[in-house]
């Protein structure tokens, strides 16, 4: 540059305010200053773009587990109360169970008493013949 003259020392002095002259390298470095900071402001507006939709997800998945946990609270109470009706049931079922056995047992009962009448019944009626032959001679031949 022209206007930069040597000192006695040998250092060099900068030039007068006005006249600073722009090369490539100082473009080229400013350039890359503006791009530099463009694309931080960029990157920084894209991390808060996917902040905020991670938050919204994040609200949106935590009201979908409420409502999952209120679901599955219904159905575990619905199950409960199935649960409860089959028990009675069941209770039902025993006694039930319990009743038509004593009547088997009943059954059985009348059935051996109706066999035993019927033998009993069985025995009168010869024992009535009998009489009836000592009582009135020669019914019997009438019979036959």
């Amino acid at each position: 540059m022209p206007d930069e003259q040597p000192t006695a020392e040998g250092e060099m002095v900068w030039p007068k305010k006005g006249d600073f002259n722009y090369n490539l390298n100082t473009l080229l470095l400013l350039g890359g200053l503006v791009l530099w900071a463009a694309g931080i402001g960029i990157l920084y507006q894209t991390q808060i773009a996917v902040d905020r939709e991670v938050q919204q997800w994040i609200i949106r998945h935590e009201a979908l587990h409420k409502e999952r946990q209120t679901q599955a609270e219904a159905d575990k109470a619905r199950t409960d109360e199935r649960l409860r009706k089959l028990e009675t049931d069941s209770l039902k079922l025993e006694t039930l169970q319990y009743r038509v056995t004593v009547n088997e047992t009943a059954s059985a009962n009348i059935a051996k008493v109706l066999d035993e009448l019927k033998v009993a019944v069985g025995d009168q009626a010869a024992d009535l013949r009998v009489i009836r032959e000592v009582l009135v001679p020669g019914s019997q031949t009438k019979r036959r």
